[in-house]
């Protein structure tokens, strides 16, 4: 592979994490040309991928990573001792893929809690924590979060740390604990509160800055926000502007709030990243509520509801949902769909099983093995409430909507 040596992935590598901000912008421009470039080699498309992710180019690295360790594929786990599939697993998470990062990291997640504490595995439970935690399994979140905290915080493991503690804030936010998710975000903060991981502690800004508000701590978040700003300068992606916009909003006088989440609200590239827009239709919503502008209120709630029903993000949706009854609206819960729960992989196992395919033929089509597809179909037999192959058929007709 004939690179340059200024766009080699390896020395773009290290310009940007040397400083994902002020070097984050001139990297980014260069990134379409690089990837696409023929002949890379797998390091190169996996530096170029972690690359990827660290400056917020989501899907450019859910697409280079997925090359490599497909969820689908059943040795993924093994490429580079599991971090790779973690850090894909951490993609499709920013990308509101979450089905797909809880089938890249589940077994990888199981070695860690078998006793394999190495950081691929590590790295692997704080993904599936973080899947919990925003789909509605908080005490399993807690609880994978506090094991993983246990090994990366004496080892200094400080980028696993930081996503533990944020995969924790998550859950207690979603049990309503905000004094204990005040905590943990909190933890991602030196003592006079500037980012202790120079570039995932900025991320998680805006959560502590609601679980701030939420326990009147927010004087010391204006502190932390200002740190965040400075680390970050003029070199903030379009995601982390929308982060720290969502926290200036969150942190303003009543009065000045609306301006800041409107501002967060008007860049469309904020929605490549939907379940922090979310958050901001949500609290913009709730802001709106307060201050009587009831119509705007509404179609803002609705617009969170939305978004957080497709994602699956269980808990926020009924908090979106609560906010619209308080707005006067009588809200229907979605029809729950038994198939639409399964992970893709299982909806695409079922569906093809409902069309006669063997499981040779769809471990063929899936690249898994005949046994694999197997025990998914057996283990999902309960969950559709069928009891016979020739059943899936009715339960794929069914579907609304397909």
């Amino acid at each position: 592979a004939d690179h340059s040596m200024a766009t080699h992935p390896y020395h773009l590598w290290d310009t940007g994490v040397t400083d994902p901000f002020v070097h984050g912008p001139a990297i980014r421009a260069l990134l379409p040309a690089v990837t696409a470039s023929p002949g890379l080699l797998p390091p190169e498309r996996h530096t170029l991928g972690v690359l990827c992710l660290l400056l917020d180019e989501t899907e450019i690295s859910i697409s280079l990573l997925g090359e490599l360790v497909n969820p689908q594929w059943e040795g993924a786990a093994d490429f580079h001792a599991g971090t790779t599939a973690a850090d894909l697993a951490f993609a499709h998470l920013d990308g509101g893929r979450w089905a797909d990062a809880r089938l890249g990291v589940e077994r990888l997640a199981e070695t860690f809690l078998a006793g394999r504490h190495t950081l691929g595995p590590a790295r692997a439970l704080a993904a599936l924590a973080t899947v919990c935690a925003l789909t509605g399994e908080a005490e399993t979140a807690l609880r994978h979060a506090a094991a993983v905290l246990a090994v990366t915080e004496p080892a200094g493991a400080l980028a696993t740390v930081a996503r533990a503690h944020r995969a924790a804030g998550l859950a207690t936010a979603a049990l309503g604990d905000h004094t204990a998710a005040h905590r943990h975000l909190r933890a991602l903060y030196d003592a006079a509160g500037a980012p202790l991981h120079y570039h995932l502690s900025c991320y998680a800004v805006a959560d502590l800055a609601a679980a701030a508000a939420l326990t009147g701590r927010t004087e010391e978040a204006r502190t932390v926000l200002a740190h965040v700003r400075a680390e970050a300068g003029d070199g903030a992606s379009a995601r982390l502007r929308q982060v720290l916009l969502r926290a200036t909003a969150l942190l303003a006088a009543p009065a000045d709030a609306g301006g800041h989440f409107r501002e967060a609200l008007e860049d469309p590239a904020g929605r490549r990243w939907p379940f922090e827009r979310g958050q901001v239709w949500l609290e913009y919503g709730e802001w709106l509520r307060r201050q009587r502008q009831i119509a705007d209120a509404r179609a803002a709630l609705t617009k969170a509801r939305e978004v957080f029903e497709g994602l699956g993000a269980g808990p926020w949706a009924s908090r979106a949902e609560a906010e619209l009854r308080a707005a006067g609206i009588a809200v229907e819960s979605a029809p729950h769909s038994a198939l639409r729960s399964l992970t893709p992989q299982r909806q695409r196992i079922v569906r093809l099983a409902a069309q006669g395919l063997t499981n040779r033929e769809i471990g063929e089509r899936l690249f898994l093995s005949p046994r694999t597809v197997g025990t998914h179909l057996y283990q999902v037999f309960p969950a559709l409430g069928v009891s016979a192959r020739s059943q899936l058929r009715d339960v794929v007709e069914r579907e609304p909507g397909d």
